[in-house]
């Protein structure tokens, strides 16, 4: 997720999924890395929030992982076992950067793919996150879903399967990455997928509003998924919003 302030300013610091904060002013960047294959060694893990760091900037919250159980929809591209973790970065972005900030996350996934056949004799045992997490001074960032491109020609927009890169049938992604963006009043994330509450922001992705800052905790929609119904995040969610909040009184 980023950080973006109100007045739509970039304030330097930027989701989550995990997550990055966007919305009509600055927001924090942050990501989530859903379901990720937990590979053997925890170099993978590193390697990925090196590249988080290079794209977003510092990190400055990292959530321990979550079992990501409560759908399979994952499992015949990534396996079993797979977790989630929450990242948000220091640098507040506007909420207009999180087109831009999906396409990159994509980018990052495309760099960590491996044979399926590997992945189904090694990706077991890992604990990786699979949405990215970012703060932004009007929110924090995430996105949610496989990224598809500016058109559905462009890739299939389906985490069941890497459909648009070179050896589709024979790659899979060891990460997912969801950008999105928290700020004072919700959290959003960033998807290729189109939908009825979702709004189209340009280049083939849409803003997914899933949950709702209210009376000082975190209320998930109708059509929010599952595990934020659960509010099972609510704590790491609320910390990013802490540190948004923060970063924003620093930066007036």
């Amino acid at each position: 997720m980023t950080k973006d302030n109100p007045g739509g300013d970039l304030a330097g610091e930027m989701v989550e999924t995990g997550p990055q904060r966007l919305g009509g002013g600055r927001s924090k960047v942050s990501g989530s890395s859903k379901p990720e294959v937990r590979p053997r060694d925890d170099s993978v893990v590193r390697s990925l929030l090196r590249s988080l760091e290079k794209s977003f900037g510092q990190i400055d919250f990292l959530s321990a992982p979550y079992p990501f159980d409560m759908t399979d929809y994952y499992s015949e591209e990534m396996g079993g076992g797979l977790v989630r973790r929450f990242v948000s970065f220091e640098r507040l972005s506007s909420p207009a950067d999180i087109v831009r900030f999906k396409l990159e996350s994509r980018r990052i996934e495309e760099a960590f793919v491996v044979p399926a056949v590997e992945m189904n004799a090694s990706a077991r045992s890992a604990d990786l996150p699979s949405h990215r997490l970012a703060r932004g001074s009007e929110g924090n960032g995430f996105a949610e879903g496989s990224p598809k491109g500016d058109n559905a020609a462009e890739g299939s927009g389906d985490a069941r399967g890497f459909q648009d890169i070179k050896g589709a049938e024979t790659a899979r992604r060891l990460f997912n990455i969801d950008p999105g963006y928290i700020d004072f009043f919700k959290v959003v994330l960033a998807s290729f997928k189109e939908g009825p509450h979702k709004v189209y922001i340009g280049r083939g992705v849409y803003a997914d509003p899933v949950l709702l800052y209210h009376e000082g905790t975190l209320e998930p929609f109708e059509w929010s998924f599952a595990d934020f119904k659960s509010r099972i995040y609510n704590s790491d969610l609320l910390k990013i919003r802490r540190l948004y909040k923060s970063a924003l009184k620093r930066s007036r």
